[in-house]
């Protein structure tokens, strides 16, 4: 069972997504990579096939001072690199060119389940890593005590995910189109 926040984050994710792109994902099935299952929260169009990915995890986050990978960042590479290598195969021609074209796109959203204690910064740069290296895309939220939403780096990665599955699954025809792009978020 999955903590409420993470529920929360996964519902406000797929339900924008679905509004700008007409797209309903599959929500949390497991997906088949090249060597395990992932249980992703959400992926366009299906499970079996996916071209885009998207997982919302809990980050606890390194309160402790050490350095290195988080359980959350870790648990996200390894899943996009997995996911990515079932659907093609690793070119010559480098990582880096075999990452941004190997089906299908793969976005995390991490929440925010540390203390108190605003660390924006350090999610801001940590998701940019991520997104730098190994990921499509990468942001962070997090939740006011009483459930609501509060604040994030994840209406990019919402963005740049709607795009993806627009390019990749085309338009929905039964979708009105009376909503511009960066508009109905959270």
């Amino acid at each position: 069972m999955q903590e409420p926040d993470v529920e929360r984050a996964t519902t406000l994710v797929g339900d924008n997504l679905t509004l700008l792109t007409g797209h309903e994902p599959q929500r949390q099935r497991l997906v088949r990579g090249h060597r395990h299952l992932h249980p992703l929260a959400l992926a366009w169009p299906s499970a079996d096939a996916p071209r885009v990915c998207v997982q919302v995890l809990r980050d606890a986050g390194p309160d402790d001072g050490r350095q290195g990978w988080t359980p959350a960042d870790a648990m996200a590479v390894a899943e996009s690199l997995d996911v990515k290598l079932r659907h093609t195969e690793v070119s010559t021609s480098g990582f880096e060119e075999w990452r941004r074209a190997a089906d299908p796109a793969y976005y995390v959203v991490a929440v925010d389940a540390g203390p108190a204690v605003r660390r924006d910064a350090e999610l801001t740069r940590r998701c940019a890593l991520l997104e730098s290296g190994y990921l499509d895309g990468a942001g962070w939220l997090r939740f006011y005590a009483d459930g609501q939403f509060a604040e994030g780096s994840f209406t990019r990665v919402i963005e740049r995910a709607a795009f993806e599955i627009r390019t990749r699954l085309g338009t929905d025809s039964g979708r009105a189109e009376h909503r511009g792009a960066g508009t109905g978020l959270c």
